[in-house]
């Protein structure tokens, strides 16, 4: 099963460890926005069907900013 959707200790810790080396800003160049009533998801465990029925702008920003931070956040490319 995929874990995508989580955050767990191991994301902590590891975000961590590489905040020295994060920009001021951070532009996410690649996120999706979906609504899994839309897609034809034929496999019971991916990373569509675990997470969120729908990857709105606001839930894609609730969890990159756990692992960027909310002040560095500065938008993103969305397909």
């Amino acid at each position: 099963m995929v874990n995508n959707w989580t955050f767990n200790e191991i994301d902590s810790k590891a975000i961590e460890g590489i905040q020295s080396f994060l920009p001021d800003k951070v532009f996410d160049i690649h996120a999706h926005l979906y609504r899994t009533a839309d897609l034809n998801l034929s496999q019971p465990n991916n990373l569509y069907t675990e997470g969120p029925q729908e990857a709105t702008v606001d839930v894609w920003r609730k969890h990159v900013e756990r692992h960027v931070g909310k002040r560095r956040l500065l938008g993103g490319l969305f397909i």
